[in-house]
């Protein structure tokens, strides 16, 4: 997506004219390195969570962000509960995407793990 700059600006040191044309970068918004440690890094417990930009903000904020979320919730809780393990068997292809941070290939198989489950019956 693109923008046009309407006056002369300057933005962390870069020098924006009136008239020039900007694409917005959306897959750079949660990975600001002035605002999260280790931007680069899938942490599951991150603090702010809450604040990541994946769903828009203000008036342009996902009407689906619940429903998504819920979802999520629903899928971990059953891999938790079924003890799945997921094995990533060869290295994930991404998607090209100015858009979209993604993957158009992920290659894994899952299995269950019998021996923790056997476990948790007999404590």
């Amino acid at each position: 997506m693109f923008r046009t700059a309407k006056r002369d600006v300057a933005l962390n040191g870069q020098q924006i004219r009136e008239g020039d044309r900007l694409a917005l970068w959306y897959l750079s918004g949660n990975r600001d390195a002035q605002v999260l440690d280790d931007p680069d890094q899938f942490i599951i417990d991150r603090r702010h969570s809450r604040k990541y930009l994946s769903f828009g903000a203000g008036i342009h904020y996902c009407p689906g962000e619940r429903l998504a979320t819920m979802q999520l919730e629903v899928l971990w809780e059953g891999i938790l509960e079924q003890n799945l393990i997921i094995d990533v068997v060869e290295q994930p292809k991404r998607l090209h995407s100015n858009f979209i941070r993604g993957f158009w290939l992920f290659s894994h198989r899952h299995r269950f793990d019998l021996v923790s489950d056997a476990n948790s019956a007999v404590t």
